[in-house]
């Protein structure tokens, strides 16, 4: 097989087998492993029951350290790191593989999503300027390939769907995530790839479902204000600093649609 979903597990989520279970009805088949640092009885029930490796990060210093080992431990062309509470539709891997055949030199292929909150979002203002960011920055393409192009996609924020990325290992080589972050590891990722030769490929269906709930990574990040500090230094990468603060402070009302009531009960 020529893909990995590898399933980022932490602790006990309510949701990991409903994402599980999304990925072993995908439309062609693929290999899958849960990776995690906090083995436990409840994983290992959950890995027998739908009869899926477990792979133990046993040195991990933190997120960005697993979502390495996570990416290692595949070992075919292609891999999905995906998120434990998050929902794959059916043709999410036949959908990447067809443009991933299409444009052979991709460095990554990510696609559209929804929100899952109480219920499924499938449009808010987050959403909205994300989608308006990807249709305008790149240029009404599907694709996009000098280092100029991505770095301007990256620039406004992160337009990319993060659990959505299917990362081509063949063209990306070894990849360690940086552990200065706790938050933006992808948008620092795609950063790092605008300096490397291959495509950004964007399929503009929703093809995940992405879950926001108050446990999640980006919602308790907010709260403490790691992602506003992390954003800036992203922005302040991108941009002389005193052009980086402006975009920041334009780019942190969309905080707001992260950490207001819509949340589920998690």
């Amino acid at each position: 097989m020529k893909h990995t979903f590898v399933i980022l597990a932490y602790k006990k989520s309510p949701y990991i087998e409903e994402c599980i279970k999304s990925i072993t009805s995908q439309s062609v088949k693929s290999n899958c492993i849960i990776s995690t640092s906090t083995p436990s009885k409840f994983l290992l029930e959950i890995a027998h029951k739908y009869k899926i490796r477990i792979k133990v990060n046993k040195e991990s210093n933190g997120i960005a350290d697993d979502w390495t080992f996570g990416y290692n431990v595949a070992k075919t062309d292609y891999v999905t790191l995906a998120h434990q509470d998050d929902i794959y539709l059916p043709r999410y891997l036949e959908e990447c593989l067809t443009s991933a055949q299409k444009y052979p030199e991709n460095l990554i292929v990510f696609t559209d999503y929804t929100e899952i909150r109480k219920e499924e979002i499938k449009n808010n203002l987050n959403l909205l300027v994300k989608r308006i960011m990807l249709r305008l920055l790149m240029l009404g393409k599907s694709s996009i390939n000098s280092s100029f192009t991505k770095k301007v996609l990256i620039s406004f924020g992160s337009p990319i769907c993060c659990p959505s990325v299917m990362y081509h290992k063949n063209k990306i080589g070894k990849l360690k995530f940086g552990n200065s972050f706790q938050i933006n590891m992808d948008w620092k990722a795609w950063y790092d790839f605008t300096y490397k030769t291959g495509d950004f490929v964007y399929i503009s269906k929703a093809l995940v479902k992405h879950r926001i709930h108050k446990k999640s990574q980006t919602f308790s990040g907010i709260l403490v204000d790691k992602r506003q500090q992390e954003d800036l230094r992203m922005f302040s990468k991108l941009w002389p600093k005193p052009i980086a603060r402006i975009i920041y402070n334009i780019y942190k009302l969309s905080y707001k649609s992260n950490t207001n009531s819509s949340p589920g009960k998690n």
